[in-house]
């Protein structure tokens, strides 16, 4: 049997663990930082060099009364035709593609108009924005919408109605661009790799070789428009399957296990890998579970069609992913608004408040206040609560009368079809709350229906001005960062809002509704400080969960072929011996991490800096990850003797068996497909020189593959190492 490499021999489990848990301070302390993207600064906590005060109006470029980030904002006031004016002296040159990004902040709701210099006759040279009064709000205006010329002597802002509108702050100007476009996103195979680790399940180095030189921007609007690979139809084809259903005719273990295969299928080797990415994502804040101890582990159907809302909506829009979601069988089950039956004073029955609480705390506004940027509202040192009890006990009110679509609201013993499982709930008025319905500062009236009641407290959610940094903030941890900077919130929660984002190419990404998704995805990965350079912000970066690494492998290496069914290792993966996670079979509604999570004992959690996927990581599952890979990397089951086993999950390692005789090829070739070239070279040179140690050729073993060897051995410690480990 093939062992660990002799590396990782004789290491403790809290020393594997170590090694997990302080890479950022080792990968952040060995590589040298460099600079992020170019932008042109104009104000951050004070005029930057050549920029002058010109304003018409009281201004105080120091003021400490609202800030966005830093310590000082730009305040001035705009009553009338008082404007802001900073003047360039020189001009700056502009970049191409160029924007003007700013965060404002105004007493009063207003309409403001910015204007850039020099000017352009007419009013095609400024444009007119809303600002909501206090709160801050980030905006990325392209400058050729502002008729900006090469160069650039001026920006000002006024008050578009000359009304008395208060006092405006400023914060964060500058002029960003990235002119050609290739020259960050995809320049260099190493940057290819980090971006495609991100949008998908897994760099491969066809891809890789493939997109670099090429236009992210067209790679991303290409994934909007693939076809989107479905659940339902896939999962009844397993069901199907030898096995997959006792003499009764009610699925087996392996039948109920069946949403969980088309997951891993689809996520391996779909075409619309960023659509999957998004929905993964998304299954890990809309949380449902089909582990063994609920419900729905008996009812396949019925998650499979949970999947396909959440794959039909990841690239849409999330007003109409929380309608759907909410008219879920498997959402009602799990959260135990199914047949939720009206309140009933008599009796002292009250409505079951489990969806209520739950829509509000984790799937739109959070337990507490947050500005733009995700930081709390605090009062007299406390964080402002969003709700209370009697909040909740209101909003449950509009989630009576649900259950299945068949004739009555309970079918009792009754065998539900699968057709009912997989279709959306229906209200059975009888069974609906009547009365009105009180929640935050809204009130749905008495006498409104079941349908018009849920249009009416989803769009109030919606509405919340929490709503779009407390949903951007995960994501943004999903697929970037464990720990995003305030500034990286509040733009993505921009696009989220404003529903559209601009790529680097100058398409515009979004329908222009609230809760765009593709805006959201596109802010979150192109954003500045996505895209920068591994060590620009030693805060940046996340820990790569167990089920995008095996992933990444599977994807990396083609394999096949991927029959699930044959596959019981990745039927049940929770397990600390395992990957410590199993998509679908969260523990609880709250995943199998936090995305408060602050890792005690470690350099992160010292630092106050929010890391969720460190709450997977123990003494059992660092060796458990390390031992479940060795199995699939050293492709243990084409040894079995059925040949349906033998058969699933085989690496294709032709290419790098050709650099088997040149570890350093063969570690840089690793390097890139996985680490994005993140091996520090001590890693680097350890790997290679193992790799040296194993023998090309067994005369005492005819059938012994040196090369295979070599490579198996190559990718296990790579992908075991502190450097792929974290992701930057």
């Amino acid at each position: 049997m093939n062992q660990l490499p002799t590396s990782f021999r004789g290491k403790s489990a809290f020393s594997l663990m170590a090694i997990v848990l302080f890479a950022w301070s080792v990968s952040c302390h060995t590589r040298a930082a460099t600079e992020a993207p170019s932008a042109i600064p104009i104000y951050q906590d004070g005029l930057a060099t050549g920029v002058l005060n010109w304003s018409w109006t009281t201004t105080n470029p120091s003021a400490t009364e609202q800030v966005f980030e830093g310590n000082y904002s730009l305040y001035g006031e705009m009553n009338g035709w008082e404007g802001i004016y900073l003047r360039f002296d020189p001009a700056i040159s502009l970049p191409a593609a160029g924007f003007l990004e700013f965060s404002i902040y105004s007493e009063n709701s207003t309409d403001i108009a910015v204007q850039a210099s020099p000017f352009i006759a007419g009013d095609d040279s400024q444009l007119i924005f809303s600002v909501t009064a206090n709160q801050w709000q980030t905006e990325s205006i392209s400058l050729d919408d502002l008729g900006a010329q090469a160069s650039l002597s001026g920006i000002w802002w006024q008050q578009y109605s000359q009304q008395p509108s208060g006092g405006v702050y400023l914060d964060n100007v500058r002029i960003t661009g990235t002119g050609t476009e290739s020259s960050e996103v995809f320049s260099t195979t190493e940057s290819t790799s980090r971006f495609l680790s991100r949008a998908t399940f897994g760099a491969t180095a066809n891809d890789i070789n493939r997109l670099t030189g090429s236009s992210a921007s067209d790679w991303f609007l290409d994934e909007l428009r693939k076809p989107t690979s479905t659940y339902l139809d896939a999962v009844r084809a397993e069901l199907q399957q030898p096995g997959a259903a006792d003499p009764s005719g009610e699925p087996t273990f392996q039948g109920r296990t069946t949403p969980n295969f088309v997951f891993w299928q689809h996520a391996i080797s779909a075409p619309d890998q960023l659509r999957q990415r998004m929905m993964y994502a998304l299954s890990q804040i809309l949380v449902i579970s089909n582990a063994q101890s609920t419900l729905l582990f008996d009812r396949p159907t019925s998650v499979a069609a949970y999947q396909d809302i959440l794959s039909r909506h990841a690239l849409g829009n999330y007003r109409d992913l929380l309608e759907d979601v909410t008219y879920s069988t498997a959402m009602g089950e799990y959260l135990t608004y199914m047949q939720n039956r009206k309140g009933d004073d008599e009796s002292n029955r009250m409505p079951d408040e489990n969806y209520a609480r739950e829509l509000m705390q984790l799937f739109t506004i959070g337990l507490v206040e947050l500005d733009s940027a995700g930081q709390p509202r605090m009062q007299n040192g406390e964080p402002i609560e969003t709700y209370s009890n009697r909040d909740v006990s209101g909003l449950a009110r509009v989630f009576t009368g649900m259950s299945f679509a068949l004739a009555g609201f309970e079918p009792g013993f009754v065998p539900i079809s699968s057709a009912a499982l997989s279709s959306p709930m229906v209200f059975f008025p009888e069974h609906h709350e009547n009365r009105d319905k009180q929640f935050l500062d809204i009130t749905i009236p008495a006498g409104t229906d079941g349908e018009d009641s849920i249009t009416m407290a989803l769009d109030a959610l919606m509405a919340h001005p929490n709503t779009p940094p407390f949903i951007s903030r995960q994501l943004i941890q999903r697929f970037v960062s464990g720990h995003p900077s305030p500034g990286y919130i509040q733009r993505v929660a921009s696009a989220f809002a404003q529903g559209r984002f601009t790529l680097p190419d100058n398409s515009v990404v979004g329908a222009g509704r609230r809760g765009d998704l593709a805006a959201t995805i596109a802010a979150i990965l192109f954003d500045d400080e996505a895209i920068a350079e591994p060590g620009a912000n030693p805060q940046s970066g996340k820990l790569r969960e167990p089920v995008l690494r095996f992933t990444h492998w599977a994807r990396a290496y083609d394999a096949q072929t991927l029959t699930v069914r044959h596959v019981p290792a990745l039927w049940y993966t929770c397990a600390a011996d395992s990957l410590a996670q199993s998509p679908f079979r969260s523990p609880s509604v709250f995943n199998f991490y936090r995305p408060g999570y602050i890792a005690p004992g470690t350099e992160t959690g010292a630092a106050g800096l929010t890391m969720p996927e460190l709450q997977l990581v123990s003494a059992s599952s660092v060796p458990g990850f390390a031992n479940f890979m060795r199995r699939f990397v050293f492709a243990d089951a084409m040894s079995n003797s059925n040949p349906d086993v033998a058969s699933s999950f085989n690496p294709n390692y032709t290419d790098e068996s050709a650099l088997a005789d040149s570890p350093d090829a063969l570690v840089d070739r690793l390097n890139r497909v996985f680490a994005a070239g993140m091996l520090r070279p001590a890693t680097r040179q350890r790997i290679a020189d193992f790799i040296n140690t194993v023998p090309l050729s067994n005369p005492q073993q005819p059938d012994y593959d040196g090369r295979r060897q070599r490579v198996m051995h190559a990718v296990l410690m790579v992908m075991t190492s502190p450097e792929y480990t974290v992701q930057f």
